[in-house]
């Protein structure tokens, strides 16, 4: 099968819509399967998109930011640019705020929403092994990013406390 037949936009007769365009960002960036992981869905869904790695520094993050507003329709956001994402945002979800990062912006008209996607992913997670967090006690080991996720994802479900082990004291009370 040819690519025109497999992607209806590109058929003769149909109106052409614009492919949509996709990228992760941080530094480094090298190791995500980001990319693969959506061509992959973007073929099996029939779905045209292009999806890209864009390594970016601390200080080329806004303006790269700036120019993805007119031309991405979204970008997934890594280490080191969460808190950076959430800042340069027009709106901001929920999780997003609570969590005080962002790992998904999306760009529409011109407008940049951040949202954090970790919080449902932890929800659905536990949902789906069967633990119920409802007057847990929960320990955590480690408190990097991903832990500030699953503490808001744990108080959702309505843990009762939550603790956090790390090697230091100052970045577990963070």
């Amino acid at each position: 099968m040819t690519s025109e037949a497999r992607h209806p936009a590109l058929v003769e007769g149909l109106p052409a819509t614009r492919q949509k365009r996709f990228a992760v960002v941080g530094q480094p960036i090298a190791h995500s399967r980001s990319p693969e992981i959506f061509a992959a869905l973007s073929r099996a869904a029939n779905i045209p998109l292009s999806y890209e790695r864009i390594e970016l520094t601390p200080d080329a993050f806004t303006a790269a930011f700036e120019q993805a507003r007119a031309r991405y329709d979204g970008w997934n956001v890594t280490a080191p640019h969460k808190h950076r994402a959430l800042a340069a945002a027009d709106a901001v979800d929920d999780d997003a705020r609570t969590v005080g990062a962002a790992n998904v912006l999306t760009f529409r008209d011109g407008k940049a929403t951040a949202s954090n996607k970790d919080v449902g992913g932890v929800i659905e997670l536990l949902r789906s092994r069967g633990i119920d967090a409802r007057g847990a006690v929960v320990t955590i080991l480690g408190a990097g990013g991903a832990a500030r996720s699953t503490v808001v994802a744990l108080g959702q479900l309505g843990a009762r406390r939550v603790v956090i082990a790390n090697r230091t004291t100052e970045r577990a009370r963070e």
